[in-house]
């Protein structure tokens, strides 16, 4: 049996509950091949993209590469890692919305979020579900935000890089 019939079994016999779960399912059906992912890597530097290739997360490796741009605001990040924008040197990402590519500014989120600093949008990001951590149980996104809110952070740069 097939991995699409087996899914389309799954799916018949009531076995997929939930969109999140099937678009998993479907999305682990196609894995473009390494050799065509290299190729398509390789096209990206032919045309001066700065490429980052990490065996883990990629978050530390792609905000250097900003912090190091002549002018940062002139670099765009496309990346499936939402949480990138907290660094200090990011300004904006772009990332896949379905079938389409949006463009996060960090002022707009920091409006929507109603934050005062991007240090408040790193303490959030801290405090919140991420990468590194499990956040705090039981309280999500915009309860965190409330409670970073009513934070008076001077500066968190004072901070080395390893404690933050």
């Amino acid at each position: 049996m097939t991995q699409v019939q087996k899914l389309e079994k799954d799916c018949a016999e009531g076995r997929i509950k939930g969109t999140k779960r099937l678009y998993r399912r479907i999305k682990s059906l196609y894995r473009a091949p390494p050799e065509a992912l290299q190729h398509i890597l390789e096209a990206l530097e032919k045309e001066g993209w700065a490429v980052c290739r990490c065996a883990h997360q990629a978050d530390t490796c792609i905000a250097r590469c900003i912090e190091n741009a002549a002018d940062p605001d002139d670099v765009r990040v496309i990346t499936k890692d939402s949480d990138l924008i907290v660094y200090r040197a990011a300004t904006s990402i772009t990332l896949a919305v379905g079938n389409d590519w949006k463009t996060f500014a960090k002022e707009d989120l920091l409006g929507k979020l109603n934050l005062p600093t991007p240090d408040h949008l790193l303490l959030l990001c801290s405090l919140t579900t991420n990468d590194y951590t499990d956040g705090v149980p039981y309280y999500g996104l915009v309860s965190n935000a409330d409670l970073i809110r009513s934070f008076e952070l001077d500066d968190l740069s004072q901070l080395d890089d390893q404690a933050r």
